[in-house]
């Protein structure tokens, strides 16, 4: 992945951090701070490359389909999803 998208990937989820830190606090009222999550979310980015091939975020989607219409996106997607498993210990 380009190292330009990469990090307004990172700054993005830099300024939604403090957002997403309240809602996955949510999954466990009452836990003490810096204990094991149980939640974790994939995040959609939507990104456009203009004619200079400099990418703008047009939007972050909490909720991305994996729906898989063509070939291309059942490749990727499933991939994701493999690599997400892996990253939890799923089999």
């Amino acid at each position: 992945m380009n190292t330009v998208i990469k990090d307004i990937m990172l700054k993005t989820i830099l300024v939604a951090e403090p957002y997403l830190f309240h809602t996955y606090k949510m999954c466990r009222p009452g836990q003490i701070p810096g204990s094991e999550s149980v939640c974790f979310e994939i995040l959609g980015f939507d990104i456009l490359l203009d004619d200079k091939m400099k990418p703008w975020v047009l939007e972050v989607n909490r909720s991305p389909s994996f729906g898989a219409l063509q070939q291309i996106d059942f490749d990727i997607k499933s991939k994701l999803l493999v690599e997400s498993f892996d990253l939890l210990h799923l089999r």
